[in-house]
């Protein structure tokens, strides 16, 4: 009965890691409510071994568009990037 117990009650050590993780969970979700963003733009690593995170995604994008609508999306992601650029800049 004993060892039942302290099964069903794990010690305080071993409930740290849960609590803390439970609280960065809750942040998480109120700072992706608090900025309006996905969960992915936060979670995504900023590493080079992501990179082919991004092309697979961009790759799946454009998999069944013709010329002329890969031709509008590059521009469009140029423009966007040039603008991102100069924001940073300025900061």
């Amino acid at each position: 009965m004993q060892r039942i117990a302290a099964v069903e009650s794990p010690g305080e050590e071993k409930l740290g890691p849960i609590i803390k993780c439970k609280t960065l969970l809750s942040t998480r979700r109120c700072l992706i409510d608090a900025l309006q963003v996905s969960a992915d733009s936060l979670l995504r690593p900023n590493t080079p071994g992501a990179t082919s995170l991004y092309e697979n995604e961009f790759s799946e994008i454009l998999n069944d568009c013709t010329p002329s609508q890969m031709d509008s999306i590059l521009k469009i992601v140029w423009e966007l990037k040039q603008t991102m650029c100069k924001k940073e800049e300025s900061h």
